[in-house]
């Protein structure tokens, strides 16, 4: 390696990431995440570390304040090594790195959930989320078979990870939660079969998540929120607060399809 090229430390990666290689490109880049779409459909996520796992992430030691200091331009391209990453005039690593084993989300009690995020979850406002919202409502109603309710939800809304993509998530992680296994897997295998049939029905990232979500792979962040509301109480608000911090509307739909999916539906 050339003397004086930055290199940075990963702490943690997905479980994913070591089996990728080969050349891929820069997706997007925001003040605290760097997104890398490599062939097939992988993906790699840059995060400092604070921001906790997740599928595809690589969670850094010492990250820059602002990775769009970076000078990365979306289609510049990174290849990805032996326990490393080249991109741009950087250098990511993990050797030595702790792989994340993700978890499930936690099983609980969640009756009372609702009424303590009603003050931080606010109804959905302006035509696109009202739209966005008669589909979800339609889906929770059909989940014994939801391929259709499910084909007019997904890629609804503007975003990297649409509005009822993220709704689809927290859907998904709820019914878990509250142990409704065979909605559940009806769901996820709904989720599976129409993004084969028809990957471009939203974008590359949401679809990402969304799989990962269908094989029972949520962030990390997400699921210290469900460990928290299953024993309620200002523990609950605490998490659901860093869970509305995800993204401009994510957090809030992640949020609204857990409740969904953890209610009587």
């Amino acid at each position: 390696m050339t003397a004086g090229i930055p290199r940075f430390q990963a702490v943690s990666v997905s479980p994913d990431i070591p089996a990728l290689a080969g050349r891929g490109r820069v997706h997007s880049v925001f003040a605290s995440t760097v997104n890398l779409a490599f062939p097939e459909g992988s993906w790699a996520v840059l995060l400092p570390a604070e921001k906790g796992n997740g599928p595809g992430f690589i969670l850094l030691f010492d990250p820059p304040g602002d990775f769009r200091d970076w000078d990365l331009a979306p289609g510049a391209p990174v290849e990805m090594g032996k326990a490393e990453l080249r991109l741009g005039k950087m250098v990511v690593t993990w050797d030595g790195a702790k792989v994340w084993t993700p978890g499930k989300p936690t099983r609980g009690e969640f009756s009372s959930l609702a009424a303590s995020l009603a003050p931080f979850l606010p109804s959905p406002e302006g035509l696109v989320e009202k739209a966005v919202t008669e589909r979800a409502n339609r889906l929770k109603k059909e989940l014994a078979a939801p391929g259709k309710a499910l084909a007019r939800l997904l890629g609804a809304g503007p975003g990297l990870t649409p509005a009822g993509d993220d709704f689809v998530v927290g859907l998904l992680a709820g019914l878990s939660g509250a142990g409704k296994a065979a909605s559940g897997k009806r769901l996820a295998e709904a989720v599976l079969e129409l993004l084969g049939e028809r990957p471009g029905r939203t974008t590359d990232l949401s679809r990402h998540f969304l799989t990962a979500a269908a094989r029972g792979i949520f962030c990390e962040f997400f699921l210290d929120f469900t460990r928290a509301a299953s024993g309620g109480g200002e523990a609950a608000v605490h998490q659901a607060r860093r869970v509305l911090g995800f993204g401009a509307s994510s957090g809030a739909w992640l949020l609204r399809g857990f409740l969904a999916g953890c209610s009587g539906v």
